[in-house]
């Protein structure tokens, strides 16, 4: 499995597209896993060309727990992907807060 190292954060939008033989490929930085993890989202959203339904939102609270913080990575864009395809529902705003890199 890839690494997380956490690194200066970069200029917004905290990603960038690299070029890639896959359909997409994002690096992401972060001062910290909570940033790292609200940049990935925030990246992979832009890539899909995600656009919120008009009307009201509503805040989502997830949780999510994994053996290390790369499954946490992958855990969390998964739980996010399913959302949107289930529920139909894109999401316009994160704040995450993490408890150590399982959580």
């Amino acid at each position: 499995m890839g690494r997380i190292a956490y690194t200066g954060s970069m200029p917004d939008p905290g990603y960038e597209e690299l070029n890639h033989t896959a359909d997409w490929c994002l690096r992401v930085r972060g001062r910290d896993l909570s940033e790292l993890l609200v940049h990935a989202a925030e990246g992979m959203l832009d890539l899909m060309q995600a656009q919120p339904r008009p009307g009201e939102s509503r805040p989502t609270q997830l949780e999510i727990q994994a053996d290390d913080a790369v499954a946490l990575l992958v855990q969390w864009l998964q739980e996010l992907l399913y959302r949107i395809d289930t529920a139909g529902v894109t999401f316009r705003r994160f704040v995450v807060r993490t408890q150590d890199d399982t959580r």
